[in-house]
């Protein structure tokens, strides 16, 4: 596969929808770590700060961490499965812009892994991470069927 020279002229159809998604999950994911920088606001009651004590205090006997340490582990685990899968896709396919075939395959596989992920953010998250999974999920969708519209695409083959 020939590598693009000019910019745009070799893209394969969906490879700018690929990059807007791939551009939002990282920035999703980057946007959700700054929150271990911040200082959380003080307690504004009582029962606040008895929880939090307990949140913070209390370990868990079984795995030696509390359930903050549990819950800033999947937050980050959160920030890092969103960016690192785009990232990823975005080096696979530097300099094979014009491969319309691995655009479709990585859209459709980032397609499949954000729907379930937007799922979960809907039932347990709030509006802004979903907005911002669901344009992700909305972008990749895009991507994968602008590259598998009326195209047969070449059967996956053992060392191709």
């Amino acid at each position: 596969m020939e590598r693009a020279t000019v910019a745009g002229a070799d893209r394969a159809p969906g490879s700018r929808w690929f990059t807007t998604g791939c551009v939002i999950s990282v920035l999703t994911g980057l946007a959700h770590s700054t929150a271990h920088f911040v200082t959380p606001p003080p307690p504004v009651n009582e029962k606040e700060a008895a929880l939090r004590e307990l949140l913070s205090g209390f370990v868990l006997p079984e795995i030696g961490r509390s359930t903050e340490d549990l819950l800033h582990g999947f937050s980050w685990w959160f920030a890092i499965g969103l960016a690192a899968p785009a990232l990823t896709s975005m080096l696979v396919r530097f300099g094979r812009a014009a491969d319309r075939s691995l655009v479709l395959r990585l859209g459709i596989g980032h397609t499949v892994l954000l729907s379930l992920g937007l799922a979960v953010s809907l039932r347990y998250f709030f509006f802004v991470p979903s907005m911002m999974i669901g344009a992700a999920l909305a972008a990749f969708g895009f991507a994968a069927a602008r590259a598998g519209i009326g195209r047969r695409l070449p059967a996956i083959t053992p060392g191709s």
